[in-house]
């Protein structure tokens, strides 16, 4: 039975706390054994119904944001971010695309299935599986499933075809009924195969080839919306539960954070210099898992698949080093397109002279940039930093920095073998490694920083400093400290000696207290559920500070979950000081 939930005033008693002192950014040493003893527990509050919203404001941009930096509470609105982020920060978002994935069929007894497709297993592609033409297979949750043990359902979809047979585009050219367009009628099948972990397989079929999978999902399915909103989806929500970025389909929930941007507030970022990135990250039903264990190294963390292409990969590169590469201050404008790309005139047709990024004018000096022009207010030795729009983004760039330490071990692992598991952070050789310092700290800059233990040497810019780890001077032993820069160099590595324009892996990270953000500088995010892994996450960040940021938000009338406010958190800026937790 899940425990009562407590109100944020009241502190837990003293013999819950399995790890005390969370403070932010913590972490150093902390074995992965007592991590695990982490009690869920201690991340509990009262969240009443009436401080959930149910529908998202009219205007995206006008919901509240609460700012938290260095233990400070501020609060904006939202259409006040790019005033609050770093001149020349990179701003990375998830661009995946929420799909209809709940479908409704009826017996001949009357009783309702609800399938609710969570992942394509045959053929396992997301893009494969979409625009498969007669069947496919999906792992799914099924509702009321005592009621299907076995035999065919069916239900007759209507979709939209064009009078000389070419199959209409219903996001984009389709707007209604055109004059042009005939319905068609389509039978879709579900036969239940078995069982998987988490859910069973269904495998989907249809009768006319026409259309694609991702057609019949459009036409016939609805889409699934978080079950605290306690009630069914509307009309409304096709539209308002997708990021007006969104591209890649393959989603079952929101990346909600992205919810509250706008055009105009895109206007904005780019006139402060701002670099806003994408990746995608395909968000699973697991996101609104409830953790049911005690301690949370019981609890199985759900896997989620990932596409980041090389290209960004080196742009993070080369802005954690202090380039920026992105965008000419002169006009504001994103050199991206190959016809924008000016040359180096040492080279020839077609090269850049720039490995991975992309070569820019200066428009003060007409000179060849290598690694672009930089913002205004930065120096060519200043890191750049990055946030992150929403957990899934957070997961995906800290993840890369495990598999970039993967392949340092091992530069001939298996391009299978890449996915992070749920403890890897905490087991792995590298499980220390960047808690101490790399060239995202200003000191490592200069060669000047120290950990607890020694003094870094100046190869740390570079992310390849070495210490020596260990109390104990009779157990002392040296580790070479890989920064985050090195990581993702290895992956851009990798990826180049295999001739692949972009990582496609998955990740089980879970980000507990205590965790030293690697890649991250901080995070645009909305308020989370009580006892989820998502709290764990804000709480790396915020340490103990969460149940005070949480406490000030209700009193003060912040809207919760999906559809609510959001937050901006600025990560410990003392990652270099290694704390005790």
């Amino acid at each position: 039975m899940k425990p009562a939930q407590r109100p944020l005033d009241t502190p837990a008693a003293p013999e819950d706390r399995s790890v005390e002192d969370l403070s932010a950014g913590s972490g150093y040493g902390i074995p992965g054994e007592t991590r695990k003893q982490i009690q869920i527990k201690q991340f509990d509050y009262l969240l009443p119904d009436e401080a959930i919203a149910k529908y998202p404001l009219a205007d995206r941009d006008q919901s509240r944001l609460l700012v938290w930096k260095e233990g400070k509470i501020e609060d904006r609105m939202f259409s006040d971010l790019p005033f609050l982020l770093p001149e020349g920060s990179m701003l990375i978002f998830n661009n995946t695309r929420v799909i209809k994935a709940r479908l409704h069929f009826f017996k001949s007894t009357g009783a309702r299935i609800e399938v609710f497709c969570l992942e394509p297993t045959l053929p396992h592609d997301y893009v494969l599986s979409f625009a498969s033409t007669n069947s496919c297979r999906w792992k799914c949750i099924v509702g009321n499933l005592k009621r299907w043990k076995e035999g065919v359902l069916t239900m007759r979809v209507e979709l939209g075809s064009w009078e000389n047979g070419k199959i209409g585009k219903w996001e984009n050219e389709v707007k209604g009924k055109w004059e042009n367009e005939v319905r068609r009628e389509v039978l879709l099948k579900a036969v239940l195969l078995g069982e998987l972990e988490g859910g069973v397989e269904v495998e989907f079929s249809w009768d006319n080839p026409e259309y694609a999978f991702s057609e019949i999902l459009e036409a016939a399915g609805n889409i699934p919306i978080p079950p605290y909103l306690h009630r069914d989806s509307e009309e409304i929500d096709t539209t308002v539960y997708q990021t007006v970025y969104s591209k890649i389909k393959g989603s079952v929930a929101a990346p909600t954070a992205g919810l509250h941007f706008t055009p105009v507030v895109f206007e904005q970022l780019v006139k402060r210099n701002i670099s806003c990135k994408e990746l995608t990250l395909h968000v699973g039903a697991g996101t609104f898992q409830p953790v049911k264990s005690d301690s949370i190294g019981e609890h199985r963390m759900h896997t989620e698949h990932f596409m980041i292409s090389k290209d960004l990969i080196d742009k993070i590169i080369f802005h954690i080093r202090g380039h920026r590469n992105d965008f000419d201050p002169s006009t504001h404008r994103s050199i991206d397109s190959p016809t924008d790309q000016p040359k180096d005139p040492s080279k020839g047709s077609g090269e850049s002279g720039l490995s991975g990024g992309k070569a820019i004018i200066s428009p003060v000096s007409g000179e060849y940039i290598q690694g672009g022009i930089q913002s205004p207010n930065c120096s060519d030795t200043e890191p750049g930093k990055i946030f992150a729009v929403g957990t899934t983004s957070v997961r995906t760039l800290e993840s890369l920095y495990w598999i970039g330490c993967k392949i340092l071990e091992d530069p001939e692992i298996g391009y299978a073998e890449l996915g992070v598991k749920q403890w890897d952070p905490y087991y792995s050789k590298w499980a220390d490694s960047g808690a101490h310092i790399d060239e995202k700290d200003p000191d490592c800059k200069s060669g000047s920083a120290k950990t607890a233990e020694t003094a870094m040497s100046a190869d740390c810019k570079s992310g390849s400093a070495v210490s020596q780890v260990g109390s104990d001077s009779a157990n002392t032993h040296t580790q070479r400290v890989i920064g985050a820069s090195e990581a993702l160099q290895a992956i851009s590595g990798y990826l180049e000696r295999r001739n692949i324009s972009r990582l496609e892996t998955s990740t089980q990270i879970i980000i507990l207290p205590g965790y030293r953000f690697r890649v991250i500088d901080g995070l645009v995010t909305n308020f989370h559920q009580p006892q989820s892994t998502l709290l764990l996450l804000i709480s790396a960040v915020l340490g103990s500070d969460w149940e005070r940021v949480y406490e000030h938000a209700l009193k003060d009338g912040y809207r919760f979950l999906s559809y609510g406010d959001a937050n901006l958190y600025f990560c410990p800026a003392s990652r270099s000081q290694p704390e005790k937790i």
